[in-house]
């Protein structure tokens, strides 16, 4: 077991700046809730505004499995 460990340990302790980014956030942004389920907040790398509107195009693909799925019931 200790040869396993030896191997699987990890010799790089050198984070780029994103990896320290992200560490940081899960520091930052980690809850644990009553159910004992953890809740970490999305990472996103720019405001989320910048996502545009993609609403309409959600929901059309949307309607369009739903429909799928009621003409097969087995799935």
């Amino acid at each position: 077991m200790e040869r396993f460990w030896s191997i699987e340990e990890m010799t790089n302790n050198i984070l780029t700046k994103e990896e320290k980014a992200c560490e940081r956030h899960c520091e930052l942004n980690t809850r644990k809730l009553e159910t004992g389920r953890y809740e970490v907040r999305l990472p996103l790398s720019d405001s989320a505004d910048k996502l545009g509107d993609s609403c309409n195009t959600a929901k059309a693909k949307f309607h369009t499995l739903e429909q799928r799925l009621l003409k097969q019931p087995q799935l």
